[in-house]
């Protein structure tokens, strides 16, 4: 018992039934809650709040207790804990009488606080503990530290390195008993099946330790392991581990203290919400980490392109990683500028091709160039000059046309603003005056051509978006053409067959929301039966899955969404990223890069519309 007086067990003393079924190895494997205290470093490889509590009884009723506890923060976790060691019935003699002055007894007891940082496959920690010991009615007080480094190199290979009391002695009256510093060192392996544990312990001595331990499907775990030194040897145990709580054993003999019987208790109280918000977490920071990687991917693509003056292939790799990292101010700063000079081209190019039209005296075009040219740019001064010059000789023209010259003026008006049937209308009315006016029926036949040739363009995309699967961007346009020229796309014969080939992609969305229900992703499935509604919204079937998908309860993973978004974008699968990214929002308001995606989305589908005449 001279060690447990002198508190030199105490400090280094095993704690709960898992890791002294193992050897003793206690600094170079993860035992949750205890690793508060072993090596702290291990805190960090916790995946949630947890408690643990461990009891063990030794000869002439020597007792030992632990409790610990850790919350885990994204980056941090915080670890708490206390032990206690008791042993009463020690005599008390001055002289030597046959029956004791009085019984006494003895307690040793450590305070621990500490926590541990996490930096990719590896993590720092570090606890200060108060010591405080009572011998009969001598008492000692003491603090020290413990500092711990931990690794998991892969999802099999683990190792740690833990420096243990290095504080001050613990003195009782006249006399101290130092510390006994303690060096920890190991790792091991595991797999779903076994995990082995090989440490070494020194400077208060050489031990080795080690230890084997087979799992049966992770709920029954037989331990068996060899502990060198005085109260070596070897030792046995078993686990059960179910809905969060664990029940450890281990059966020891600890030499001069005798055989010992260890059970310990470990709780993680909502284990399963816990546990699967820490793994949403580890997902989050694997996709972040994926999505710079890509990102700058991306923009060293786009550096390359722009000093090839590949400016159009230039711009859309800065745009792609900016979809990946909303946040690369570096890649937004390159993009500007590409599309500045983009635009600045652009702007030349239709205001040459204005003034081409303007000299051979094709006001009509002109003036179509220029306002396109002033749409892009509204304060270039060159195409405001031409736009000035252009409307000053159609007015003079149109002085020349005496009474049909506001109806011309008013159709230009609506042309320019891209309302074509609004200026047929308009110069319809002029032909009423004047039947024979060739400018009227000129302007007529051109608005019509431009009508048919917008149709033509469209439903050309349309059919390319429905042969890469793109149903949903096909759906927009269609509807879009539809708002605009009704009387014209319904008279189209090919209307019909392209109306018949979204219904049929409305179908193929409801039936894969209705796998995906059954699958019990309610989430993917509620915008898969969205999209079918884009599509066909007579769909009864889809209304009545959204319904059902309401009063589910949902379990969606928005990074699963939100990557579903940028694939889609990636792919310029505009009107879906959007779906995806409005999804998430709905789910988590607070995700960022989601709301970021979406505003650059809607702008470039914007942009979209506009450089395509909708």
């Amino acid at each position: 018992m001279i060690f447990l007086l002198s508190g030199i067990l105490f400090v280094n003393l095993e704690t709960g039934g898992e890791e002294v079924a193992l050897g003793g190895g206690m600094h170079s494997a993860f035992y949750g809650a205890r690793s508060i205290f072993s090596n702290p470093g291990f805190l960090s490889f916790s995946s949630s709040a947890s408690f643990s509590f461990s009891h063990r009884e030794y000869l002439q009723g020597t007792r030992y207790d632990d409790a610990s506890f850790t919350y885990v923060f994204p980056d941090f976790t915080l670890g708490a804990g206390m032990r206690l060691l008791y042993a009463g019935g020690f005599e008390h003699r001055i002289e030597s009488t046959p029956e004791p002055d009085y019984l006494f007894s003895t307690l040793f007891s450590s305070f621990h606080v500490g926590g541990a940082y996490r930096f990719e496959q590896f993590s720092v920690g570090g606890s200060f503990k108060l010591l405080y010991g009572k011998i009969d009615t001598y008492t000692g007080i003491s603090g020290a530290l413990d500092i711990g480094i931990a690794s998991r190199i892969n999802k099999n290979v683990f190792g740690g390195l833990a420096f243990k009391n290095l504080g001050l002695p613990m003195r009782f009256r006249e006399e101290s008993t130092p510390l006994p510093v303690r060096i920890g060192m190991g790792g091991g392996y595991e797999n779903e099946f076994v995990r082995g544990i090989l440490e070494f312990e020194f400077p208060d001595g050489f031990r080795i330790k080690a230890g084997l331990e087979g799992k049966i499907k992770d709920v029954l775990f037989i331990r068996g392991g060899y502990s060198s030194g005085t109260t070596g040897g070897f030792r046995f145990g078993l686990g059960v581990r179910k809905f969060g709580v664990s029940i450890d054993y281990a059966f020891v003999p600890y030499g001069p203290l005798g055989l010992t019987h260890i059970f310990t208790l470990s709780i993680t109280p909502y284990w399963k919400k816990l546990e699967e918000e820490r793994k949403k977490e580890i997902v989050r920071r694997e996709i972040e980490k994926r999505a710079r990687l890509t990102a700058e991917s991306f923009y060293t693509m786009g550096v390359e392109y722009m000093r090839e003056g590949r400016l159009e292939e230039s711009e859309k790799a800065f745009d792609m990683a900016l979809i990946w990292d909303p946040d690369y101010e570096e890649a937004r700063r390159k993009l500007e500028e590409v599309r500045s000079i983009l635009k600045e081209r652009k702007v030349n190019r239709i205001i040459n091709e204005g003034i081409d039209y303007y000299k051979k005296g094709d006001y009509f075009n002109a003036i179509d160039a220029f306002s396109r040219a002033l749409g892009l740019d509204p304060q270039n001064p060159l195409a405001l000059k031409w736009f000035d010059a252009t409307t000053r000789a159609m007015a003079e023209r149109r002085r020349e046309e005496g009474r049909v010259g506001r109806y011309i003026e008013e159709g230009m008006n609506y042309y320019k603003k891209g309302d074509y049937e609004k200026a047929i209308s308009s110069w319809r009315k002029g032909l009423k005056i004047d039947p024979t006016n060739k400018t009227l029926q000129s302007y007529i036949s051109r608005a019509k051509k431009k009508i048919e040739s917008i149709i033509d363009r469209e439903l050309k995309r349309i059919e390319k978006l429905l042969k890469e699967g793109r149903a949903v961007d096909a759906k927009g346009i269609m509807k879009s053409l539809l708002n605009k020229f009704p009387s014209y796309v319904r008279a189209r014969k090919d209307f019909k067959e392209i109306q018949e080939r979204i219904r049929k992609e409305a179908v193929k969305h409801l039936t894969e929301g209705e796998k995906l229900y059954r699958a019990g992703k309610y989430g993917e499935a509620e915008i898969e039966f969205e999209f079918a509604l884009r599509l066909d919204s007579t769909l009864t079937r889809a209304k009545k899955y959204l319904q059902l998908v309401k009063k589910k309860k949902r379990k969606v993973d928005v990074y699963e969404l939100y990557m579903k978004g940028i694939n889609a974008y990636t792919k310029d699968r505009l009107e879906e990223a959007i779906a995806y990214w409005e999804k998430v929002l709905e789910i988590d308001p607070a995700f960022e890069k989601a709301r970021k995606n979406l505003e650059r989305a809607r702008e470039k589908l914007e942009k979209v519309k506009k450089l395509e005449g909708k």
